[in-house]
């Protein structure tokens, strides 16, 4: 891809750059602009045409206009430009100063499960717009989930997505390894279902790192990666936070489950089965690397004390009072590893459940 050089101030066509939002990669960059026609702030993407033809660049523009839902990102314009003597795409959409999911990650680079939970929740809902529109997302990561102005999670980004004719698989021109679907693998194809999948490799990465299954696909060869995905081993392979409920798996399971058959038929399905879940209580990770859960108005925390045996202690802080006071239900001696590993599992998992 060709790399424009471009700086704050500059003018393209109608619009005056502000400031670079983000650099997309393969795809082009993203920078706030103001229209100045209208005298409105916009993201702008500016992507290289020097590999693809124009017409098929403005197919993003065109899929995005058509999508009017409150958790899609709108395209409102697109243009042809030209930059130092090459021909580029500027694609105007709407800006959300909030930016992505990402920004609600913690020090441990993992978002409290209500806000991940409630942001794919949100999407699944436009997702279910976009398919009833005829389309397939195809790169659904945290990266393009967006925050509107009211808390809403809103969905972007539609560089790769495809149309489809009657919801039927095609094959995709293009794809993002992490969340290449196994299906993707063994048949080049890609329907409603690859997009669930995509979800759900989302949510793992949000409740439990957000650069976890990309780590693990970098650490290994990609022939292993290939067995992981294919086999649906990669959530595994990548590790689950201690806290993630079982119900919460379950979904996350079914939803990227390496048999496109089983997985949630709809979006419609999935975001059922997510409302249908309730999580009071969450955990953070602190810049100390401490992990500090919190539920209906208490701080919660835990002590390891290692000797021969273990001892785990568990905390919890009445947040009006200031009073801390040991659990005595979640409290216990004389560990052994694997014992202290389901105590601590245990607790943590119940201040999510509200049941600490």
């Amino acid at each position: 891809m060709v790399k424009f050089q471009l700086s704050s101030g500059d003018l393209l066509y109608k619009y005056r750059l502000l400031k670079p939002i983000s650099d997309d990669g393969c795809f082009g960059d993203v920078w706030l602009a103001n229209d100045n026609a209208i005298n409105k702030p916009l993201a702008i993407k500016i992507i290289d045409t020097s590999r693809t033809s124009i017409d098929e660049k403005l197919l993003e523009a065109q899929i995005g206009n058509r999508m009017d839902h409150d958790n899609l990102v709108r395209v409102h314009a697109a243009d042809v430009v030209t930059i130092d003597g090459k021909n580029a795409v500027v694609i105007a959409m709407d800006y959300l100063e909030d930016g992505s999911i990402c920004s609600k990650a913690n020090a441990g680079n993992f978002v409290d499960i209500p806000i991940a939970t409630k942001a794919v929740t949100d999407i699944l809902r436009g997702l279910e717009f976009l398919h009833d529109a005829g389309f397939y997302h195809n790169d659904i990561k945290p990266r393009n989930i967006l925050l509107g102005p009211r808390g809403e999670a809103v969905l972007t980004d539609y560089g790769i997505s495809e149309a489809t004719k009657n919801g039927q698989a095609i094959k995709p021109k293009f794809f993002y390894f992490p969340h290449k679907a196994p299906e993707t693998f063994d048949h080049n194809l890609i329907d409603r279902r690859t997009d669930i999948y995509q979800v759900g490799i989302t949510l793992f990465r949000l409740v439990n790192g957000i650069n976890l299954v990309s780590d693990t696909v970098t650490s290994y060869t990609e022939d292993h990666c290939r067995s992981l995905i294919k086999d649906g081993n990669l959530l595994d392979a990548a590790g689950w936070q201690p806290f993630v409920p079982n119900s919460l798996k379950r979904v996350i399971k079914k939803a990227t489950d390496c048999d496109i058959s089983k997985r949630y038929n709809s979006a419609l399905e999935m975001r059922r089965a997510l409302e249908g879940l309730l999580f009071p209580g969450g955990w953070t990770c602190l810049p100390t690397g401490e992990l500090l859960g919190c539920c209906r108005g208490y701080n919660y925390r835990f002590e390891i004390i290692s000797a021969k045996k273990h001892r785990f202690v568990a905390y919890k802080t009445n947040l009006k009072s200031g009073r801390e006071t040991k659990i005595s239900a979640f409290s216990e001696m004389r560990l052994t590893k694997s014992s202290l590993e389901n105590v601590k599992k245990r607790f943590m998992k119940a201040v999510v459940e509200g049941k600490a």
